[in-house]
């Protein structure tokens, strides 16, 4: 009878214990009821067991790219600064672009007629009367943005903004070269939030064109400077010319680069660095004039008038042009021209005079450009600082 009970034992279907049915431990030894309960919740917990594989494979990529970021920004930690410090000046210059401000100005205008100019009929010239006269610069970069959306503010606006934009990297690289990263950073950050640079920039306003030209050229001749190839200078010389196709003001940037190359031939390049030295700067200085030269023989017809521009300025801002000025005696004249000089200085470092044009008038209209060759000739002087320069 024995063999005949164990069979009976086997032919019946074993009842798997709790840990062979994967319930919780404590089910073990719980009660009928208790038990019951605890097998009706397993197979839903079973589910998000099993979904959980499914969920990861899902987040791979985002995982990845995270990784990939990471792993960037060890061994890059320059580029994640560069980028994210591009990002975020894009941002309030390129948000909501074409609805704020509401409308175009008259220089917006009149610039945007001259990039659709260009788009209907090819190669416009240098120079354009629009704005009381300009170089052409910027129907050419508003071009792009006209040619992407049509005659619209957007269209109109985006191609400067998206140059005004490229002076933020443009930035850091340089103070990068001159300085460390913390310096960069700040010099960089300080131009993304510029409420002069993010106005201007969303406005069409060719200024906005002037520090983004300033930083190209002179990171470029810092990377000369540092390695001492020729090519560097070529193109820091093409970047320069460039320049003067953006604003009528850019010459006195050019004057204030020759001025600083002259201290620096005469303080740093005296003795055997002299010839080498001198070669690089002749590459630039004919780079710039071939560049400039379409410029320069629109300025040298008398009958184009280049000039005009300036005159007009006189006229209206220029002390001695005014009637109080013919009209003092010496020191009625004196005190006139440190009140302008007051004025002056106040809207270069502190607070603008309003343009009721363009609408700008923030706190420091400084370009950022006009105070780099200072800053670089301060840090020749620092110990450690002209090895950087000059590439050792």
């Amino acid at each position: 009878m024995a063999p005949a009970a164990s069979q009976t034992k086997a032919s019946s279907p074993a009842r798997p214990d709790a840990a062979s049915a994967g319930l919780p431990a404590a089910v073990a030894g719980a009660s009928p009821e208790l038990a019951r309960r605890q097998r009706m919740r397993i197979p839903a917990i079973y589910v998000a067991n099993a979904s959980i594989p499914a969920t990861l494979d899902a987040l791979a990529p985002a995982r990845d790219a995270f990784a990939g970021a990471a792993r960037i920004s060890r061994r890059h930690p320059d580029l994640l600064f560069a980028v994210g410090l591009t990002v975020a000046a894009a941002l309030p210059r390129l948000w909501s672009l074409g609805d704020v401000p509401q409308g175009v100005h008259g220089d917006e205008a009149q610039f945007a007629m001259d990039a659709q100019r260009l788009l209907d009929s090819g190669w416009i010239g240098v120079y354009t009367p629009s704005a009381l006269g300009q170089p052409a610069g910027i129907a050419y970069v508003s071009a792009i943005g006209q040619w992407l959306f049509g005659a619209t503010a957007l269209g109109a606006r985006l191609g400067v903004a998206l140059v005004s934009i490229a002076a933020v990297p443009l930035a850091y690289l340089l103070f990068r070269l001159l300085a460390d990263r913390t310096v960069a950073v700040i010099a960089a950050l300080l131009l993304a939030v510029s409420l002069w640079h993010i106005h201007l920039g969303r406005v069409a306003a060719p200024t906005a064109l002037v520090p983004t030209s300033e930083l190209a050229t002179l990171t470029l001749w810092t990377i000369g400077l540092r390695r001492g190839d020729w090519y560097w200078f070529l193109l820091a010389g093409v970047s320069l010319g460039l320049g003067l196709y953006t604003y009528t003001v850019y010459p006195s940037f050019v004057v204030a680069f020759a001025l600083w190359i002259l201290i620096y031939t005469v303080v740093w390049k005296r003795g055997p660095g002299f010839w080498p030295w001198a070669h690089n700067v002749a590459i630039a200085a004919l780079a710039a004039f071939v560049t400039a030269l379409p410029l320069f023989a629109y300025i040298a017809d008398p009958d184009n008038d280049y000039l005009s521009h300036y005159r007009n300025y006189y006229d209206l801002y220029s002390v001695p042009a005014s009637d109080a000025y013919a009209q003092a005696d010496f020191g009625g004249r004196v005190d006139l021209i440190v009140d302008q000089a007051g004025r002056f200085l106040g809207a270069y470092a502190w607070h603008g005079t309003t343009d009721f044009v363009d609408g700008a008038a923030p706190d420091g209209l400084v370009a950022p450009g006009d105070h780099v060759p200072a800053g670089q000739s301060a840090l020749e002087r620092r110990p450690g600082q002209a090895g950087r320069l000059h590439g050792h």
